[in-house]
Order: C-alpha cells, then sequence, then structure tokens
C-alpha cells in the first residue's frame, strides 16, 4: 500500500482522488463521511489514529459528539465486509483510536512504506509524584518522538496514540499488539535529590527486551538537560532498532525477503570493510535487489550507490563490463531526485558529488541540510565528517564526529571514526596527535589498508619511527614501514604532504596498477601528495 492517488491493500482499492472504494473490482458504498474516514486510516499505514484525529478529518472546523464518530466506523465496517480472514478491516485500539488491519495482506508488500518497523514510544512515567517532574517527562518523551521521526526507515506512532496510554499503560506486548507495532520504547524519571535519573528500555512484540539504560544529569537548566537526554536516548535506541530488524530479516528463507530485507542485509554488509571480492558482491546483489524490488525506495538507491562505490574502491571486484563508479552516480541522482527531504540520502548523495564530480559547493550544501534534519543520526554526522574533512575544514570534522561517539558510545565502526579523528589531525600538520588518535583505532581492531598506510605517513612525519620529525624518506627504513609492506614507498617518495582532494573517477588505479594495494587504499596515499594521479603512482608505487 502506498500515498499514491490509488490505494490498495488486501482486497480494496481505495482511489482518493475520486472517494471511490472497491472490493476485488466492485464499488462499495461508504458516502462521504465513511470516505473521509478512510483516507486518514489509509494514510496511517497501518497505525492508530485517535479519536480526535478521526472527528477532526470528518468533521472539521465543527464541534460534535463521539458517538457520531462510533456511528461511522460502524457504518464503514459493515460497507466493507469482513477481511477473508474473519477480521474487521478496521480494529479498535481501546480508549485510543481506531487503525485499518494490514497485518497479512498481500496487495503491494513491497513498498518500503508497509514493510518498515514502527515503533511507539509511551510516555516517559513520573516516579517522583513532584508535578513539576511530571511535565519534564512529557517533554522528553516528545522530544524523543520528535528525533526518531527524523529516521525514515522506521516509522513512529504519532504523540496522541502514544499519549493515550499515559498513566494506564499494560505489558509492552499488548501495546505494541493494540498499536501495530514492532517495538515500544518505555521509560521513567525519578528525582534524587540534585540529580535527575532517566531509565528507559526497547521491547519487541514478544516481550524481549532488546536495550536498556539510565542516564543521570545534574539539575541544572530543563531544556539544555531536557536535549542531553534526548540525544542519548535516540543515540543507543536508533541502533538497536535497525540491529533487531537485521536480525528478523536474517531469519527469513531468501525468497521470502521483500526490498526493506534486502536493504539491510546489504547495509549491514557495506559497514565491513574488507578486500574480499565475495563480500562486496553479495552487498551490491542485496541492495541492487532491493532497488529492483522497490523503485520508491530512495535509502536503497543510495545505499546502493555507496554500494557500487565499495566494489570499486576496496574489493577490486567490478565485473567485466560493467562501470561501478557511473552505476553509483546514476543511482545518487535517482535517490536525490526520489528523497530530497531525507537526511540520510541528503548525506550520502553529498559524498557522492565530493568523490564524482568534485563539486564541493553542491556537497557541503547537501550535508549541511543532512545534518540539519537529522542531527542525532550517526550515519548522516559521519559522512557530513567525511566530507568537511576532505573539503579542508578538519575542525569541523572533528565536531561531527565526536558527536557521533556521543551518540553511540559502543558502535562496531567507532573504530573508523577514532581514525577520522587521526586523520583531521594529519591534514592539519598535527603529526603527533594523529599518530595517538589513529593508534587508538589500531587498538580498537581496525587493521585495513587505509588505516596502516595513514599510521605510517603520521608515525614518520611526526618522528615516532626514530628518525625525526618530518623525515619523511626514513618511512622506507623505518619501524613505521612494518604497518603495511608497500606503504613506506609512497611515503618515502615525498616530503611534507600538502592535502589536495583529487576526485575518485578521475582515473583510479587498480590493485594491479597500484602495487597490490586495492584502489581505495592506494588513493588515499596518492590523492596526499599533490601531483596528478599518473605521477602519482609512478613516483609512489
Amino acid at each position: 500500500m502506498d500515498r499514491s492517488a490509488v490505494a490498495r491493500f488486501g482486497p480494496f482499492t481505495f482511489d482518493r482522488t475520486r472517494m471511490v472504494l472497491e472490493r476485488e473490482g466492485q464499488p462499495v458504498p461508504i458516502g462521504g463521511r465513511g470516505a473521509a474516514l478512510l483516507v486518514a486510516l489509509v494514510d496511517a499505514q497501518g497505525h492508530v489514529v485517535t479519536r480526535s484525529e478521526l472527528l477532526d478529518a470528518v468533521w472539521p472546523d465543527q464541534v460534535v459528539e463521539e458517538h457520531n464518530l462510533t456511528v461511522q466506523i460502524a457504518n464503514l465496517r459493515q460497507a466493507m465486509g469482513a477481511l477473508p480472514n474473519g477480521e474487521d478491516p478496521v480494529r479498535t485500539v481501546s480508549r485510543v483510536g481506531y487503525r485499518l488491519v494490514l497485518d497479512g495482506l498481500s496487495a503491494r508488500r513491497g513498498t518500503i512504506l508497509a514493510l518498515r518497523p514502527t515503533v511507539a514510544v509511551l510516555p516517559f512515567v513520573n516516579l517522583s509524584g513532584d508535578p513539576e517532574l511530571g511535565f519534564f517527562a512529557d517533554g522528553v518523551t516528545e522530544d524523543v518522538i520528535a528525533a526518531l521521526s527524523r529516521f525514515r526507515t522506521f516509522a513512529v506512532v504519532a504523540r496522541g496514540a502514544s499519549f493515550a496510554y499515559k498513566g494506564r499503560a499494560g505489558p509492552a506486548p499488548e501495546v505494541a499488539q493494540a498499536l501495530g507495532v514492532r517495538h515500544v520504547l518505555e521509560g521513567s524519571v525519578r528525582r534524587e535529590g540534585r540529580r535527575l535519573r532517566v531509565g528507559a528500555r526497547l521491547t519487541d512484540t514478544e516481550g524481549h527486551v532488546r536495550w536498556a539504560d539510565c542516564f543521570e544529569e545534574e539539575l541544572d537548566g530543563v531544556f539544555e538537560m531536557q536535549d542531553r537526554i534526548t540525544a542519548a536516548v535516540v543515540g543507543l535506541v536508533e541502533p538497536q532498532i535497525t540491529r533487531a530488524e537485521l536480525e528478523r530479516s536474517g531469519r527469513k528463507h531468501p525468497e521470502s525477503m521483500d526490498a526493506y530485507d534486502h536493504f539491510l542485509l546489504g547495509l549491514a554488509l557495506s559497514k565491513r570493510l574488507s578486500t574480499n571480492a565475495a563480500l562486496y558482491d553479495r552487498m551490491v546483489g542485496h541492495l541492487d535487489r532491493a532497488v529492483a524490488l522497490d523503485p520508491s525506495f530512495p535509502q536503497a538507491f543510495v545505499q546502493a550507490s555507496w554500494a557500487h562505490q565499495l566494489r570499486r574502491m576496496f574489493g577490486d571486484a567490478t565485473p567485466a563490463g560493467t562501470d561501478d563508479f557511473a552505476l553509483a552516480e546514476d543511482l545518487r541522482i535517482r535517490a536525490l531526485e526520489s528523497g530530497p527531504d531525507d537526511a540520510m540520502v541528503l548525506a550520502w548523495s553529498g559524498l557522492g558529488a565530493h568523490n564524482f564530480q568534485d563539486d564541493g559547493e553542491g556537497a557541503l550544501a547537501l550535508i549541511e541540510r543532512a545534518v540539519e534534519l537529522n542531527p542525532l543520526s550517526y550515519d548522516v554526522l559521519h559522512m557530513a565528517a567525511t566530507v568537511l574533512r576532505q573539503r579542508g575544514r578538519p575542525a569541523d570534522s572533528i565536531r561531527l564526529l565526536e558527536g557521533c561517539l556521543r551518540l553511540s558510545p559502543d558502535a562496531p565502526q567507532n573504530a573508523m571514526i577514532v581514525e577520522s579523528i587521526g586523520l583531521c589531525h594529519l591534514y592539519e600538520g598535527r603529526y603527533a596527535e594523529a599518530v595517538d588518535w589513529i593508534r587508538r583505532a589500531q587498538a580498537a581492531g581496525a587493521s585495513y589498508d587505509h588505516l596502516l598506510i595513514n599510521l605510517t605517513m603520521a608515525e614518520a612525519l611526526s618522528g615516532a619511527n626514530g628518525r625525526g620529525p618530518g623525515d619523511a624518506g626514513a618511512a622506507a627504513a623505518g619501524p613505521a614501514g612494518r604497518h603495511h609492506p608497500r606503504a613506506h614507498g609512497a611515503v618515502a617518495a615525498r616530503g611534507a604532504p600538502r592535502w589536495r582532494w583529487a576526485p575518485l573517477a578521475r582515473g583510479a588505479p587498480s590493485s594491479r596498477d597500484a602495487g597490490g594495494l586495492s584502489p581505495g587504499a592506494a588513493l588515499t596515499v596518492l590523492t596526499f601528495f599533490e601531483v596528478t594521479p599518473q605521477a602519482r603512482l609512478s613516483a609512489s608505487l
């Protein structure tokens, strides 16, 4: 089901332009008020619509009793008839409102709006009995709902439906079933002297607690404290929802996977830097399949674009006759056209404009808009920081990278974030700081070509190899050479580097031409020196 002029769900087709409902091709008389109800229920995509919201939709600018709504819902149910499984098509959510039953319906099940998971954020409970703290708890709840709503890979139940459970929420699985969601986020607020303790937990439909944590804050400015707590909760909850959905997709038989499943599996593979060609083929395969199954899925387009870039840069596994860079650019443009207000799409598109078009102004505009739309997205901040670093703004890049570490202190890819901070110091000529940060990333388990090469350069330029600061040529013989056997020649060939970005599309070398390095790793070294790509290859490797 989608939000086009004609919505299809189960045996029904609803033309919102003509306000006509059909069941298996036969017209269903529902009247004007029934059609207005159906528009509101269809637009909610199976989520709860509160009674007050339905009253506003059917009787705008009028004051009517709720009994009128009950009568119109009954009339709509009678006209539509029971579903093939015997259920009413419109389900009552006790003391909250109504939702359209979409569970198990087959029509249009491939669209991302129908497939993406949904989370309900229940009102945080005030455990202190202080009325003022109750207002604070409500404010945190509203902020978390708003912040999570900025992510487009899952949906969030509207505030009205969530707050209908204030003071009377039952077990999380029951609430999840009633609201038609896969995840429920609950929280509590307690005051202890001058400290505020906020607890939160994420539960799935089966009652499994996916995540739980507690945050403590000194009582100071209410709004600043509210912002910090919201950022902490959202930064930790969003990855848990994605992880839970990835586990669900991984349990599916390949033939039953939908666009969202393929998207999640490809996304997970894209976070693993490797030189394994098979990994990149699998990643590209999943994301290309997601695009084929749902051409209206902008996040799949932009991740597929990145997958083709990664396969060309790191896997060196592009099949004969395939131009991964050209495919990546085409997918990037299509993503931007279909998701112009999606922060993730804008961030990845900004990186693509930087990589392939050498369009610094356009890239910076895209990433700045992305950060504005969703400043609490780890991935958005990471992509924006990459562009800022490579466009000569390392200080701004460090600020965003530190934001990533605050949002998700235990994220698996944090070693890359730490290394990126080291690179910012490297580009600014702070070589000792660069060595320190890159070694931290190495200690965290990172060992890919990029890191080893950057550590070689940083140690050589800082004098950490025992040969004196700035003695880059000594890297060929010094201990720094041990980090990567083919990297020391690149550092030895030049003195102190002058950073200048060279677009990847302009002559990225193959691993054979780059002396055994993957193309991306070779470019890490080669673009570090202000010479032409050809001269870099011949002089350095």
